[in-house]
């Protein structure tokens, strides 16, 4: 019934290892493990994604993710070398996508002209069906971090289109294969193509 390695994780916390059922090995083991269930339990594989307000390079507040839209975050900062290759990784994918999505990539820094350098040289992209939207959070109001278990970037999730997380600590490939499973039904009711689908 359980789905990733940290709701799995937030079980054995909850369940286990606050009731006293199973021991930690000192009390700042149990502590650190409780930390880290309190980080992911907002945002386990199933459960309804967090709403954030972030803000445009602009400075315009935008909250996210859009219920209705297929949604993909990406977590990451500029100083992150496996962020840097995921960046580039994510490209044909993003420019693959046969559908609606918005792109939500996310700094993760405070650092403007490092994120406006990141932005011009590494997403200067434009895929036909992918709108890209660059957020930050300088100050660090929205608690992206807990609400989305941010310890360490990249972070890559996706979310469907009901707002409902459908894969998290993602990378490229992984986006890839889950990206099917929340593309729209393009099957008119009646139709021949929902016939042969029935």
């Amino acid at each position: 019934n359980l789905m990733g390695d940290e709701a799995v994780a937030v079980y054995m916390v909850d369940d286990w290892f606050t009731p006293g059922r199973v021991s930690m090995y000192d009390p700042v083991d149990l502590l650190n493990a409780q930390v880290y269930a309190q980080f992911f339990r907002n945002s386990l594989i199933g459960k309804p994604a967090p709403v954030l307000t972030l803000l445009s390079p602009d400075g315009d507040e935008t909250i996210i993710p859009e219920k209705g839209d297929v949604s993909i975050l990406f977590f990451y900062d500029t100083s992150c070398s496996k962020c840097k290759l995921e960046t580039m990784r994510l490209r044909p994918v993003l420019e693959d996508i046969p559908f609606p999505v918005e792109f939500y990539a996310i700094y993760s820094g405070i650092y403007q002209d490092q994120w406006e350098d990141y932005r011009e040289t590494r997403w200067n992209l434009a895929p036909e069906n992918v709108t890209i939207h660059h957020l930050w959070d300088p100050e660090l109001e929205s608690g992206f971090q807990m609400e989305y278990g941010v310890l360490q970037t990249p972070q890559l999730l996706l979310v469907d289109r009901n707002g409902v997380i459908v894969g998290r600590g993602l990378d490229s490939d992984a986006l890839a294969a889950l990206l099917p499973s929340v593309a729209p039904d393009d099957y008119e009711y009646g139709a021949e193509d929902s016939f042969e689908l029935f």
